[in-house]
Order: structure tokens, then C-alpha cells, then sequence
């Protein structure tokens, strides 16, 4: 899950989405000056400037709620983007009529085709980053899930050691036999400890959307595995067995 979630992450997290639309909005701005400059008030180029500035406007508003979208991770939040995109697209289409109805506005035709391809590509941005936000959601009950399991059976496997070691030494048996209980227990306490630290840090690294911090986590799997398989060349009951089986198999699950 974790390394799924790296992907996820990548993309939307990605603050490119709002440097595009930037781009958007600087050539309304230009287009709008040039509009003025015409310093004319025939009807065409006034309605050129309202167009101008109703682009320009959208474009601010679709940056700020993709900005929002990104703090809030929620689908409620994205639907003011794509509101925002519509009517855009929409302020678009009434330009292109316009120009097609008075040729002579050459400013808004090239601004307006040039601003139409950015749009067209920020909102490319925009869906991918909102389908790769919600699979975030997703991974993250199922990486929650897949960390209590691993937790849970480490758990159950610590008991059972504690508890053989009370029956070891009412059975007075032989020191290797203690020693190697207390290897048991020291495994499988390390490895509780390197699960927790897996999902504070895993927890810490997906809030702050930062891969590289998410890809320093593959050496406490490492560590976990290594733990893992130490104790099951040590493991003869059963019970212990299954368990150990059914822990490394979450251990798996959380980091693919």
C-alpha cells in the first residue's frame, strides 16, 4: 500500500497545477490591456474586456478552490473546480463567437486560443489530481487496516512468549531453553517497536505529501523482515507459526 500510495501522492500533491493556470491569468491580463489600449468604446470591445475579465476572474477562482481541494482532500471541496473549469470553458466559447462575429478582435482570437489550450490542460491536471486524491483515501483506510494487523499479530505473538516463558520457568527448564525464549521476546518487542515507528512515520509522510519521506520508510521493512524470519526459524508451535505467517503476510500488504 505504501508504495502505491507514493504514486498517489506524486500527483496530487503537485502544486504544477496552479503555476499552468498561472499562465492563463497573465494572458488575460495582457489581453484585457491591449483591449484598453484600443481606447475605443464601440460595443465590440467593450464586451471583448467583460469577456476578458470574466475569464480572467474564473481563472482566479478555479486556482483558489483547486488550492482548497488540496489542503481539504475532499470530493465536496473539488466541486467548485470543476464549476469554475465549466464556466471558463464556457467564457472561451463566447470568445471564439465573438471574434468569429468581429475578426478584427485579433488580441482576444490569439489570447484566447492559447489561453483554451492551458485551460484544456489544466483540467487534465486537475481530474488526474483529484482521482489519484480520492485512490489516497482509499489506500490510507487500507494501509490503516493492514497496520493494525501487522501491530495485532506482533501482539498476539509477544503474549505467547511472555506466557511460555512463565511455563518455561515453572518447568524449570534449561537455560538454552530460557535463552532462547528471551530471544524471542526481544524479536518480537523490536518488531512492535518497528512497526509503530512504521506508521507514526508512514502517517506523518502521507499528511505531509512527501515521498521522499515515504521511500525512507523501506529500511524498517527491511529491519521487520529480517526480525520476522529470525523468529520463524525459532518457532516450533504451531499456533506461533500461523500467527508469524499471517503477520508477515500484513507486513507485505502494507508495504505493496
Amino acid at each position: 500500500m505504501l508504495t502505491k500510495m507514493k504514486l498517489s501522492l506524486k500527483i496530487s500533491g503537485s502544486f504544477a497545477l496552479v503555476l499552468v493556470m498561472a499562465v492563463v491569468v497573465g494572458l488575460i491580463a495582457i489581453l484585457s490591456m491591449l483591449s484598453v489600449q484600443k481606447n475605443t468604446l464601440a460595443d465590440e470591445y467593450a464586451e471583448e474586456i467583460n469577456l476578458a475579465n470574466e475569464m480572467e476572474r474564473n481563472a482566479l477562482l478555479t486556482m483558489y478552490e483547486m488550492r482548497g481541494f488540496l489542503y481539504k482532500e475532499t470530493e465536496a471541496s473539488y466541486a467548485p473546480v470543476k464549476e469554475y473549469l465549466t464556466a471558463l470553458l464556457g467564457f472561451l466559447d463566447q470568445a471564439d463567437a465573438l471574434t468569429a462575429k468581429y475578426p478584427h478582435l485579433e488580441n482576444l482570437k490569439a489570447g484566447s486560443a492559447s489561453a483554451r489550450e492551458q485551460v484544456t490542460a489544466y483540467q487534465a491536471l486537475a481530474e488526474k489530481a483529484f482521482a489519484a486524491t480520492m485512490d489516497n483515501q482509499k489506500l490510507r483506510a487500507t494501509l490503516a487496516a493492514a497496520g493494525v494487523a501487522v501491530r495485532d499479530n506482533c501482539n498476539v505473538l509477544l503474549t505467547a512468549m511472555y506466557d511460555e516463558m512463565g511455563n518455561d520457568i515453572k518447568a524449570e527448564e534449561s537455560q538454552g531453553a530460557l535463552t532462547e525464549r528471551v530471544m524471542k521476546i526481544r524479536l518480537m518487542q523490536e518488531s512492535a517497536d518497528i512497526i509503530d515507528s512504521l506508521r507514526l512515520e508512514g502517517n506523518r509522510a502521507i499528511i505531509a505529501k512527501d515521498v521522499t519521506r515515504m521511500e525512507a520508510l523501506i529500511p524498517y521493512f527491511v529491519a521487520l523482515f529480517q526480525h520476522v524470519d529470525a523468529m520463524a526459524a525459532v518457532t516450533r508451535v504451531v499456533a506461533n507459526i500461523k500467527t508469524l505467517v499471517a503477520g508477515r503476510a500484513s507486513a507485505v500488504e502494507y508495504l505493496m
